[in-house]
């Protein structure tokens, strides 16, 4: 948008003078002339003061014309002919020219010429040049598109560019309108700001809500200073909607709370998912450790958890240290929809071969001290940990068993021998 006010000037006290001199009784003339020039604004006047004089002895009319040889706009005398001077008298007068638009030097000539005698002829020339009207000018566009859609509690960010399209320096006022309500609306710039001719000013407008709806109309004025009706606008449209969630943060619980990197062995981590999730929608073998890929997993309905087992061996760029985050991701598929999850847990890691059985070892001592306090605090996903412990002994605890259970089985079995080959002794004595 680029609006324009006009300025008008009349510009005078430029004198030029015609004189007609050395007029005899017989009427003999002479007749000198000057030359002048102005510049004004466009559809403005320059006016000429031109005075004439009849320096002969005698009575006489004079006729005053114009000529306008480069065709400015509008070229004006203030006098008629023929105008009769006695000798010595002066005649003031104006000549006024003008031009719609910028241009020129425009020339004028004057020409005041004897009645008495045709042959005696004065004149002055003048040259104005026309320059472009001062004007004030507001253009307010958007950079980025008027209408945007966002999730509850977002902005849309519209990016506007603000200018000064006119000839002079100007200050405006920027303001917004929000007929909607919008529960947040904001400008990132104070007003008045002040522009030169030709600057631009770049500024931002948020708008936001908390629930979805809209659309949200707001609509942004700048004003002129200068010029209160010089005014630019821009009209923006803001629809919000739900967010729709695409990743999950999900609890974890790594087990054992040591990791030695330097063991062959595996570890374990429980998973459990928040309200409104299944870990029975978990896909397995989405299921990652720092670079580790699951290599099994089990599902605990009582506890809602997934039970995953990785490599130890498999971590990738795991750092050692006593609170070492190792972060569980995955894929979820849930109502057709295929979300991210993500969880984490921090645990003590150590990369030390020498001291692998003794810190496995005092790390089992810990964790059952850990799991025996937070049973008490219904941690159910610790007594998960606690069984999956006892899972990973179950083997030896077993083959031990089996072993005591032979050896019973066996010393009961040669008694009874025993006692069959005493008893045989016996009746063969009788």
């Amino acid at each position: 948008m680029k609006l324009k006010i006009r300025y008008k000037f009349t510009i005078v006290l430029i004198l030029a003078s015609i004189f007609i001199v050395g007029a005899s009784a017989q009427g003999n003339l002479t007749l000198t002339g000057t030359s002048v020039s102005q510049t004004v604004t466009a559809g403005t006047n320059a006016t000429y003061v031109i005075n004439l004089t009849n320096t002969g002895t005698l009575v006489d009319n004079y006729t005053v014309i114009s000529n306008n040889p480069d065709s400015a706009t509008s070229v004006g005398l203030n006098i008629t002919s023929p105008q009769m001077l006695n000798p010595g008298q002066s005649l003031i007068f104006a000549l006024n020219v003008s031009n719609l638009t910028a241009g020129g030097p425009f020339r004028v000539n004057v020409t005041a010429n004897s009645t008495n005698d045709p042959g005696k002829i004065a004149f002055v020339n003048t040259t104005t040049t026309v320059t472009a009207l001062p004007v004030n000018g507001t253009n307010l566009i958007s950079v980025t598109p008027v209408s945007q859609t966002v999730t509850a509690g977002t902005n849309a960010t519209y990016v506007l560019d603000l200018t000064n399209t006119g000839t002079l320096v100007d200050n405006y006022t920027v303001i917004f309108n929000n007929p909607d309500s919008a529960i947040s609306v904001g400008l990132n710039i104070t007003s008045p700001q002040m522009l030169n001719p030709g600057q631009s000013l770049i500024f931002a407008l948020k708008v936001s809500n908390l629930t979805a709806g809209g659309p949200f109309r707001v609509n942004v004025t700048a004003n002129s200073t200068n010029d209160p009706s010089k005014i630019a606008f821009i009209n923006t449209t803001t629809t919000v909607v739900t967010a729709v969630q695409t990743e999950v943060n999900a609890t974890v619980k790594i087990s054992p709370r040591t990791l030695n990197l330097k063991s062959k062995g595996k570890f374990t981590a429980f998973i459990s998912l928040p309200s409104g999730f299944n870990v029975t929608d978990i896909i397995p073998g989405t299921v990652m450790c720092d670079g580790a890929q699951a290599v099994n997993s089990k599902f605990s309905e009582k506890n809602r958890t997934l039970i995953v087992k990785f490599n130890r061996q498999d971590l990738v760029n795991v750092p050692t240290g006593n609170a070492v985050t190792l972060t569980v991701t995955g894929k979820i598929s849930s109502n057709g929809t295929l979300l991210d999850f993500q969880g984490s847990d921090k645990v003590r890691v150590i990369n030390n071969g020498k001291s692998k059985e003794l810190d496995e070892k005092n790390d089992g001592e810990n964790e059952n001290l850990n799991n025996n306090k937070e049973d008490n605090e219904t941690n159910s996903n610790d007594k998960d940990i606690v069984k999956d412990k006892k899972v990973d002994g179950k083997d030896s605890n077993d083959n031990k068993k089996n072993n005591d259970t032979k050896a019973v089985g066996k010393d009961s079995k040669n008694k009874g021998k025993d006692k069959e080959s005493s008893n045989g002794k016996n009746k063969g004595k009788k």
